[in-house]
């Protein structure tokens, strides 16, 4: 009892030390929580709490046992232990006020800006092979990680690191899988920065009614040319399906379809680009026809009894299966490498890219 009334109202220094030492502690379970294992605020912060009590009486069971608190660091790093701790509390005490995802979106930003200028400096030219793949898988992780958590990253700094990235991708001698990672990389910023940019209202998002998963005779039917050519647009469905008995045709904007499936009836091709136009496809199922993968970017797409063609221009393909392949037409129309791959992948998804130089 006696070691107890020391603790709490002789031995400051100790004391201190426990409080700040637990406090740290609970601010690092808290962020891990959040940032890392992307539990729900509400969840992380009532167990912050018990975290806290639970710190606190741990070294003070060990004051009690041993004598004092075996917190103490070695002495050089006395006040960064103090300042440390002390500002674990003031943020633990502001965490409910924090707006947590505007903070990782701020640490995302950051990292990625810091990334794609390493990629857009002159000494990018250096880099060894093992740091590019380095660099990549960490741009990799920050996009996953930003998706899976909603995480409101600026879509201009989306579209930075994807044009540095593929620049770089696109001029430097790389190792082909390397290469193929990075790709498939800048396929994923795309992805991400449209959609940025649709829930910022920087592009247009029709609205459109949501039908069941799998392809069937219910459907939004195209019969005549639909030019989409005035504005960009972004638009989202849950696997609403287009049916399409004639072209729809990109120019001068960028026009991106993600949950949008397509049951072709006749259309060839179709879907087209104009000249300037851009176009992203997403989380879709396209089936039936023949379309030209060229200069199109597909990302989580199932082909299915879709002949593809290729007339020279740019393949972006990002998680994309192909199934009901005529395979005589696969190794006459496609490149060599990504026939054999597309055949050899038995219907599972593939990444392939290739772009052309300029």
């Amino acid at each position: 009892m006696s070691k107890l009334f020391t603790f709490f109202f002789s031995d400051e220094t100790h004391r201190a030390k426990v409080y700040l030492a637990s406090a740290t502690i609970s601010l690092a379970y808290a962020l891990i929580n959040l940032w890392v294992l992307h539990r729900t605020e509400e969840r992380v912060f009532s167990e912050v709490i018990w975290v806290l009590l639970s710190s606190i009486l741990l070294f003070l069971i060990i004051y009690v046992v041993r004598g004092r608190a075996q917190v103490s660091p070695p002495p050089k790093f006395h006040f960064w232990f103090y300042a440390l701790g002390t500002a674990s509390a003031v943020l633990l005490l502001m965490m409910v006020n924090i707006d947590v995802p505007a903070f990782q979106a701020y640490v995302a930003d950051a990292a990625l800006n810091h990334l794609s200028v390493k990629f857009d400096s002159v000494k990018a030219a250096t880099l060894p092979p093992d740091q590019i793949q380095a660099s990549v898988r960490r741009i990799q992780s920050i996009v996953t990680a930003s998706v899976k958590a909603d995480v409101p990253v600026n879509p201009n700094t989306l579209q930075k690191t994807r044009n540095a990235l593929s620049n770089y991708l696109r001029k430097e001698k790389i190792p082909p899988q390397v290469r193929q990672a990075g790709y498939s990389t800048a396929l994923d910023l795309q992805s991400f920065g449209y959609t940025r940019e649709a829930q910022t209202g920087a592009i247009a998002t029709p609205p459109i009614s949501s039908i069941a998963r799998k392809i069937s005779d219910v459907g939004y039917g195209i019969n005549s040319v639909l030019d989409i050519d005035q504005r960009d647009i972004f638009i989202k469905g849950d696997h609403s399906l287009f049916v399409l008995g004639d072209s729809i045709v990109v120019s001068k904007v960028t026009a991106v379809f993600k949950g949008v499936d397509f049951d072709v009836r006749g259309a060839n091709p179709p879907l087209a680009l104009g000249q300037g136009g851009t176009l992203v496809v997403i989380d879709s199922i396209f089936q039936g026809g023949r379309q030209s993968l060229d200069n199109i970017s597909w990302i989580d797409v199932q082909f299915r009894d879709m002949q593809p063609e290729y007339h020279g221009g740019a393949i972006r393909l990002r998680n994309v299966s192909f199934t009901g392949l005529n395979r005589d037409w696969v190794l006459i129309t496609l490149p060599h490498d990504l026939a054999e791959l597309i055949l050899e992948s038995g219907g599972k998804p593939i990444n392939y890219v290739f772009e052309p130089e300029k």
